[in-house]
């Protein structure tokens, strides 16, 4: 049985990011492991996971870390080989560690290896900073699902063909973006890292949606790591929904 409480350590995207700490991934496990991990590979503690899988086979891991490996689009990869079954479970906010800073849970989790079984869905406990208990939540794989910024990405705007009126950025598709979500000036100049939407008239119904969907709950410690999905079709005719 292993007890591990891994670093929280990122190799930034790309490398004119000011977030996370430049080839901090490059290891000999990330050498090992690459081509499993994917974009994964740049968290440590996802390193520390695969490692342990494959090389201590059929043991009991209990360990804290962010929850990038239930349901983040980078970790798709690893879920598909990490088949060691969820035991139990329990989030809190990430504040209640020292010198931890930002709104996010933290998850601590006990996986069986020797029970083979990919992660689709599962109940959490949650506490609060001071160890109350709150509530359960359900976090979710989301592998077989689409995204909400694949369903916005095709009615962008073509800047030499189009009479623009605007724009806005977009990165992830989880909560942790929402603040970056306004609309602008369509010449305005955003951080490299964050994609645009370009907005005309014909497809202003299609941004005030995704805007509004987007900004409809509040972020939360809680929901940071949740997924907007991909609506149904309802949507092309409901002129109740589309006015609201």
């Amino acid at each position: 049985m292993i007890y591990i409480n891994p670093p929280y350590a990122e190799a930034p995207q790309r490398k004119f990011e000011k977030e996370g700490k430049l080839a901090v991934e490059q290891s000999k496990t990330n050498k090992k492991y690459a081509t499993l991990l994917g974009q994964g590979n740049r968290e440590l503690f996802a390193q520390f996971l695969t490692r342990i899988y494959f090389e201590i086979p059929n043991c009991t891991t209990a360990q804290f870390s962010k929850l990038k490996i239930l349901n983040s689009q980078h970790f798709v990869d690893f879920r598909k080989f990490y088949c060691a079954n969820f035991k139990k479970g329990f989030v809190c906010p990430a504040s209640s560690f020292d010198n931890v800073k930002g709104k996010f849970p933290i998850g601590f989790m006990i996986w069986d290896s020797f029970q083979k079984t990919n992660f689709k869905e599962n109940e959490f406990d949650i506490y609060n900073k001071l160890g109350k208990f709150i509530n359960t939540k359900t976090y979710y794989s989301y592998d077989n699902s689409q995204y909400i910024n694949d369903w916005v990405k095709p009615f962008r705007a073509n800047v030499k063909k189009n009479q623009l009126i605007g724009k806005f950025p977009f990165m992830g598709n989880d909560f942790q973006q929402q603040n970056i979500i306004q609309i602008n000036h369509h010449k305005m100049v955003y951080n490299k890292a964050a994609g645009q939407f370009l907005i005309n008239q014909k497809n202003v119904m299609q941004a005030c949606i995704y805007f509004a969907v987007v900004k409809s709950i509040k972020a939360s410690w809680l929901n940071d790591r949740d997924q907007f999905l991909f609506p149904n079709d309802g949507w092309k005719t409901d002129t109740n929904f589309q006015n609201e």
